[in-house]
């Protein structure tokens, strides 16, 4: 493969990379491919480094628009080798509808991926998911994790491919969206999650009750959406100014299913009991509501959410919890409730 489409323009051994593609069967099946889009739109490429171009019209002085190609290869080494012709024809298309090459080239290259970013960020919501899901379309979906046994999952609501994605066998709504989409988005992971969540908290409209279990009290937070379990993540604004909640002492949490949050605030050594509660709550929310998450344990303090391990047997709880929830449980124990935790 040439290092430009009008033959070597430049001499091969002064590229950063002068064998680049060699040895790449992704990346030579993806510049023989763009060759052919590109020429039957009138425009001109060349290679300026490994998985950088510049493209440009025929009619046009160099330098063109520079491309970072490392993306589209990636969606192409998760792809289907069918499915590559159509990419690289989606992928030129946008590049082409963004003025390629000449004066303000890459200005409006970027106002096209612009463009495609303000296109697919509206659908995007993120959702709390078990960890240990079977849903073997998880593990190529964009997400990252939350505390041990639960991930947040980039969910669209705009299907990608017209195939209905399930998790634990009840639909969502929506689908997940592959790591390999979401790199074609020309915008950071980070900010790709940021939107997700922005859309959950903007559309959601939860409700909060106070309600008591074998004189345990505890809060529901609920609500018939889908996305209820993600408003964890702002589980603080959501307790602020509630009776009994310490900000430095934090609450005990549970998160049985999709529409439902419960929390204990936590004021006094009696946590320990309120943990028993908030487990048998949990795993029978857990077994009998649709869309089940976890039935373990957790501890919202700071930002942070930390499952608390334990076990039971019979009516007696033991509760395996880490260094900082132990140092808060001895505080408690002796009646000191509202210093912070270190």
């Amino acid at each position: 493969m040439p290092a430009s489409d009008e033959g070597s323009e430049a001499d091969p051994e002064s590229l950063p990379d002068s064998l680049w593609p060699l040895g790449d069967e992704v990346a030579t099946a993806l510049l023989g491919l763009l060759e052919v889009e590109l020429r039957g739109r009138g425009l001109r490429w060349r290679v300026v480094a490994r998985d950088r171009l510049e493209v440009g019209g025929t009619d046009r002085p160099w330098p063109g628009t520079a491309v970072d190609l490392a993306p589209l290869r990636e969606r192409m080494r998760e792809s289907p080798k069918a499915d590559w012709p159509e990419l690289i024809e989606l992928y030129v298309s946008n590049l082409r509808n963004g003025g390629s090459g000449g004066p303000g080239g890459a200005g409006r290259q970027e106002a096209a991926e612009d463009s495609l970013w303000s296109r697919v960020r509206e659908p995007l919501r993120a959702r709390i998911l078990p960890a240990d899901s079977a849903d073997t379309a998880l593990s190529g979906a964009l997400q990252r994790v939350v505390a041990d046994g639960l991930l947040e999952a980039v969910i669209t609501e705009t299907p990608l491919n017209g195939n209905g994605i399930a998790q634990n066998g009840d639909p969502i709504g929506g689908e997940l969206v592959p790591v390999g989409e979401a790199l074609g988005w020309g915008v950071a992971e980070h900010v790709v999650f940021d939107a997700a969540r922005a859309n959950v908290r903007r559309d959601t409209r939860m409700e909060a009750e106070r309600f008591s279990i074998d004189g345990t009290e505890l809060v529901a937070l609920f609500s018939p959406s889908h996305y209820t379990a993600t408003h964890v993540l702002w589980l603080a604004e959501h307790l602020a100014g509630m009776p009994g909640y310490i900000e430095a002492n934090g609450a005990l949490v549970v998160l049985p299913h999709r529409h439902l949050i419960a929390v204990h605030p936590i004021e006094s050594a009696a946590v320990v009991a309120a943990a028993g509660t908030l487990l048998r709550f949990a795993a029978k929310q857990f077994e009998t509501c649709p869309g089940p998450i976890s039935d373990q344990l957790y501890w919202w303090q700071g930002g942070t959410l930390t499952r608390l391990p334990s076990d039971s047997v019979g009516e007696t709880l033991q509760l395996f919890p880490s260094d900082r929830f132990a140092a808060l449980l001895d505080r408690l124990r002796i009646g000191g409730g509202h210093p912070g935790v270190n």
